[in-house]
């Protein structure tokens, strides 16, 4: 017999504002930023750090006009999820986390004109930070 009981409650669409995946992008957002911030500051002559290409990446999330919110919030999502895989890069789990978070991005980018700011950067920073990562 399970004795677990399921606390959740059911979501109640009609208790939704319009502008609650604002609230919701901005949330993530500033999460993603704190995750970000506590990566290390590995510096190497000419080489940027994960730090920096994830802290770019969000960026290009933030203000590509082309994403609904609902995909801005995705999409950082998996920023956070990177983030995480960085500051415990020897943890499987999180690496494998990072590979579906890195193909997640590029399922994103897939519905987008290539020449969003957005869909450049991720052609750019994915490599880089995947290789950083070690995917």
């Amino acid at each position: 017999m399970n004795n677990s009981s399921d606390n959740s409650q059911p979501l109640n669409t009609k208790d939704m504002h319009p502008n609650q995946s604002t609230v919701n992008l901005r949330d993530i957002s500033e999460q993603v930023s704190n995750h970000i911030q506590q990566l290390p500051d590995n510096y190497k002559e000419g080489q940027a750090t994960i730090k920096e290409l994830l802290s770019q990446l969000q960026k290009a999330i933030e203000t590509e006009e082309n994403l609904k919110d609902v995909h801005k919030v995705e999409a950082l999502e998996a920023v956070e999820s990177l983030a995480q895989s960085a500051n415990k890069p020897e943890d499987s789990q999180f690496k494998k986390l990072a590979k579906l978070s890195k193909n997640a991005l590029i399922g994103i980018t897939s519905n987008l004109p290539k020449a969003t700011k957005f869909v450049q950067e991720c052609n750019q920073l994915l490599p880089a930070i995947a290789q950083l990562l070690r995917l």
